[in-house]
Order: C-alpha cells, then structure tokens, then sequence
C-alpha cells in the first residue's frame, strides 16, 4: 500500500464499481476521456506524469468487501 491520497476519481472507474457487487471481478478500460482526459495525472510535488495525456487506462479490479460510511 502506498501512502499518499487519492484527489482525483476519474468518471469511468466510478461508473464501473457502479455495476459491481461483492465477489465479483472485471476489467475496465477506459478511454482517455473517461480516465484523465487531456491533462493526464500528474505528480504534483515532482512534476512527473503518472499517466500521460490522451491514455486509455486499464484497471483490474476485484471486489472483495463492500463497507458503507457510517
């Protein structure tokens, strides 16, 4: 696990976890604007990029617990 926090979810991978359930796998692949568009994800402290501009994005994704905020 990496330290740090999330800023930014981009629209596509909020829209697959939407259609999952616990237990269930999938893989998303989102294109470019339903990831992180024409800006791309930048590491703000070094100014690197993490994903580029114009990158489709490919995530695994496994549901193995479903915990609502109380």
């Amino acid at each position: 696990v990496y330290g740090g926090s999330i800023k930014y979810i981009p629209d596509g991978f909020t829209a697959a976890l939407d259609t999952m359930k616990k237990g269930t796998h999938a893989i998303a692949v989102l294109p470019y604007d339903q990831a992180f568009g024409t800006s791309g994800l930048i590491n703000s402290p070094y100014e690197y990029y993490i994903v580029p501009q114009y990158q489709t994005v490919v995530y695994d994704i496994y549901i193995e617990d479903i915990r609502r905020r109380p």
